[in-house]
């Protein structure tokens, strides 16, 4: 924001010879783009620009006003080129970064990389903040079923030859559904929703293990109750 015609020109050639697309225009014109659909990543507030030398209240202003609106949650605001003389400090707070002195183009792409890189630091935050809301340490206590479901659809995997006992085990009106493989299995539980999941496995144990895995990497299902019936001395040599 700022027109320079001492610089414009030389400015836009470096963010472009750096990747970074950018617009310039007057204080008047690039805050009616801010309303647009396509929001840039970062602000520029050139206070080298004949309108910034005259009025840098207006800069200072407009800083405030995007700080404090919803674009802030991605919005960077940069201040390029405020001499030592301006009073900045009342305006420190809503800026991201200060460049105090002439601009160099160098620089100022320097400065827009470490931003770009704290959007992208901020994103991940949010995201992984949401995970941990939903499905970490702090997520709100489950709603747990009763200590014991009557009518609970079970999905056996493996051996076949454990269906009858695993059958014998669980209350009458249960309904059991035999996969003889995990990829079978796989198939199942993409039509079908189950209360629980038993593994009966053999000797090797790897691949049920790796079934498992698969089951608590989708978020559908993270919380399934699976158990593993197998020889004790299997699982002892597995890592």
């Amino acid at each position: 924001m700022g027109r320079d015609n001492a610089c414009d020109g030389r400015i836009a050639e470096t963010l472009h010879k750096n990747g970074f697309e950018s617009a310039i225009g007057d204080l008047s014109s690039c805050a009616a783009e801010l309303g647009g659909k396509r929001l840039p990543d970062v602000v520029i507030l050139n206070m080298q620009s004949p309108e910034a030398r005259e009025n840098p209240q207006a800069y200072f202003a407009l800083a405030s006003t995007l700080k404090k609106s919803a674009l802030s949650r991605r919005l960077r605001i940069m201040m390029a080129g405020a001499s030592e003389e301006l009073d900045i400090d009342p305006i420190l707070p809503d800026l991201d970064d200060l460049l105090i002195g002439n601009i160099n183009s160098e620089q100022l792409c320097h400065r827009l990389r470490s931003l770009v890189r704290l959007n992208t630091m901020h994103e991940e935050l949010v995201r992984r903040l949401g995970t941990s809301a939903r499905y970490g340490a702090e997520a709100p206590p489950p709603v747990m079923p009763p200590g014991e479901i009557r009518n609970a659809t079970i999905l056996v995997v493996g051996d076949a030859r454990y269906f009858a006992g695993i059958e014998s085990a669980l209350a009458r009106q249960a309904t059991l559904i035999g996969a003889l493989t995990t990829a079978t299995a796989l198939q199942y539980m993409a039509r079908e929703d189950f209360d629980a999941v038993i593994i009966a496995a053999d000797e090797e144990i790897s691949h049920y293990l790796d079934f498992v895995r698969d089951i608590r990497r989708d978020s559908r299902r993270y919380n399934l109750p699976v158990l593993l019936l197998a020889d004790g001395r299997a699982l002892e040599e597995t890592e």
